[in-house]
């Protein structure tokens, strides 16, 4: 009789542990259906919110996979260009290619060693190079700030990045003339990227200056490395 009782507690224990992971998966599965649920309805929400010589754009990382990849939605919903990493370098490379994934058309490259004067304060300085085909454009420089993320761009100097203390939410100036506008979501997986371009001519360089951006809020080793715990999770 003690030994059926010992057997049948050790069961009991059992099946409440399967019950209550299952519960838990059950849980799970409900946010991430929630959170997929809200990351639709922001992207209808802001892409329906059409504005004249606007151009909008969802920017959108699989933070699943080692080597970067973007996709790069229109206003319509539709994938217009793809973002490919390489794989082989050690800081960011990323080439800006056609929907077909064939045809390149631009790239962003962090510079291997960057250098500010020791007046500048700055601890940790990046700076990004900008391609439209294989010609190079200029650079993106990070800048000092206390409470904010700026960049200036080498290749005007009327032009200035400021972002939030978080880094969610960038302007792209033009003197005192807003020319982007970039928020920042992160989603299950993902990041994603609402950009709203307001000086259309320029459309490519804010998309190269974006892709710019999201490289300075991390590694390229973090990156792999939160991509690798994610796959194992």
């Amino acid at each position: 009789m003690g030994i059926l009782k010992s057997v049948g507690k050790k069961i009991g224990k059992s099946v409440i542990k399967v019950g209550a992971s299952f519960a838990a998966i059950e849980t799970i599965n409900k946010l991430e259906k929630k959170v997929r649920e809200n990351k639709k309805k922001k992207i209808d929400l802001f892409l329906e919110d059409r504005k004249e010589n606007h151009k909008k754009y969802i920017l959108i990382q699989d933070k699943t996979k080692v080597n970067e990849t973007y996709k790069i939605l229109n206003q319509n919903g539709i994938i217009k260009y793809l973002v490919k990493g390489n794989f082989f370098s050690i800081k960011h490379d990323l080439s800006l290619y056609d929907y077909t994934g064939n045809k390149k058309i631009g790239g962003v490259k962090e510079q291997l060693i960057s250098i500010r004067l020791p007046i500048s304060f700055e601890k940790n300085p990046k700076d990004y190079n900008l391609f439209l085909g294989n010609k190079f454009v200029g650079k993106i420089k990070s800048r000092y700030s206390v409470s904010k993320h700026k960049y200036i761009c080498s290749f005007n100097k009327n032009w200035r990045i400021v972002g939030n203390m978080s880094g969610s939410c960038y302007k792209l100036y033009e003197n005192e003339v807003v020319l982007m506008e970039l928020k920042k979501q992160i989603a299950i997986h993902e990041d994603i990227y609402f950009i709203d371009v307001l000086d259309v001519d320029n459309e490519l360089i804010c998309i190269l200056i974006a892709l710019a951006i999201d490289c300075s809020l991390s590694s390229k080793f973090e990156d792999n490395d939160n991509a690798i715990i994610r796959k194992i999770i």
